[in-house]
């Protein structure tokens, strides 16, 4: 691997949901999603969205991110995360951090940290 053309990862983090608000209701289906933009001059491969709950998840479950194979020096993409809220849904509020890890080590250097605001 040639060292003189280093990716530079860096990403921003939001929640949507069928509504458009930042609240996930009882039942209802969402999603974190996550841009990561490769603003180096080389190649980043597998990169790998790892989430982790900094609070209890109450019955909301979510999908594993997929891996990005190759994000070419100056591209970006759009990684969504599926989640699903069960019937009965306490109000709150869920957070997660997601760090962002590539195969050579080019990670994002700040975990990202995003909350989720639940209602019954």
């Amino acid at each position: 691997r040639n060292q003189t053309y280093k990716p530079r990862l860096s990403a921003s983090v939001d929640f949507f949901d069928f509504y458009g608000e930042k609240i996930l209701y009882g039942g209802q289906r969402g999603a974190i999603l996550i841009e990561i933009k490769n603003t180096g001059e080389g190649d980043a491969e597998n990169i790998t969205p790892v989430i982790t709950p900094l609070t209890p998840l109450n019955g909301i479950t979510f999908e594993n991110p997929a891996v990005i194979a190759k994000l070419k020096a100056g591209g970006s993409m759009n990684v969504r995360i599926p989640l699903v809220a069960p019937r009965e849904l306490s109000n709150g509020e869920i957070r997660f951090k997601i760090d962002i890890r590539e195969i050579w080590g080019y990670d994002v250097k700040s975990p990202l940290e995003i909350a989720i605001k639940t209602k019954p």
